[in-house]
């Protein structure tokens, strides 16, 4: 979706997508590809290992109110008692969203530590408080807004090839219930 909004055609790009994640950082690093995308933190260690990689775009910044996280279950297994422990994760995963929300990063750093062990720290805290600035973390339901934005980042990555419908993969209860 960034590509689109560049002025890039991305059916015009050649994805390479089924290869596994260190190894397309090694082809990359070596000369594969005019550019990398992956995760914020594997990018900032990339880029303080080597002074050749810079960090462009954090799509967690610039790629707008996009669900980052979403857990999946298969409808055929939802029963009520899968309902109300999806209910009661949300309401745990709203009170950490809450708590991370009102303490710089620099608080929790040695958790960040324990966490991520063999990232520099540094970085885990410089990242947490621009997710933090940036509203990453503001609410455990997939707004339709940012789930169309994710749709059109994966037809233009090729991984569907069409849209999904909000309606039907997304459940809002949970999340709801979360906010009582």
């Amino acid at each position: 979706m960034l590509l689109r909004e560049h002025g890039v055609d991305p059916p015009a790009v050649g994805f390479v997508q089924d290869l596994e994640g260190a190894m397309l950082g090694k082809l990359f690093r070596g000369g594969m590809g005019d550019f990398f995308l992956v995760d914020n933190v594997s990018a900032r260690v990339m880029a303080a290992a080597d002074p050749g990689v810079e960090v462009l775009v954090e799509m967690a910044t610039d790629g707008g109110n996009i669900p980052w996280s979403v857990y999946y279950r298969e409808v055929a297994t939802v029963t009520p008692a899968v309902i109300d422990a999806q209910e009661r994760f949300c309401k745990a995963l709203r009170k950490g969203m809450d708590w991370v929300l009102q303490h710089d990063a620099e608080s929790f750093r040695d958790e960040l530590a324990e966490i991520f062990p063999g990232v520099p720290v540094d970085i885990l805290v410089d990242l947490t408080n621009v997710y933090r600035r940036d509203g990453m973390w503001t609410s455990p339901l997939v707004s339709r807004q940012g789930f169309d934005m994710w749709q059109v980042g994966i037809v233009d990555g090729h991984l569907v090839t069409e849209p999904l419908v909000y309606e039907s993969i997304v459940n809002t209860g949970p999340a709801m219930a979360a906010k009582e």
